[in-house]
């Protein structure tokens, strides 16, 4: 496979008899979330497609990650 994945991954406590958790890709996360914009190309589709108000066009021209990102720290 070649496709990109997307996923969530909640715990609230480990499986029975497992004490880890394993996970990888925070550093493609993190770059995604800081460069997070709509192109003009982007904008002007959704606005062409009559399904949402110009103000919410105008909202996703401005929209950048402002959030905070919890994650477990992983080794190289």
């Amino acid at each position: 496979m070649e496709d990109t994945a997307v996923f969530e991954f909640f715990v609230r406590k480990p499986p029975v008899h497992r004490n880890f958790l394993l996970a990888a890709g925070l550093e493609q996360a993190l770059t995604f979330l800081e460069n997070l914009r709509f192109t003009s190309e982007e904008l002007e589709w959704v606005s062409s497609q009559g399904a949402f108000r110009p103000a919410f066009v105008r909202y996703l021209e401005k929209l950048r990650f402002s959030g905070d990102v919890h994650a477990m720290g992983e080794r190289r």
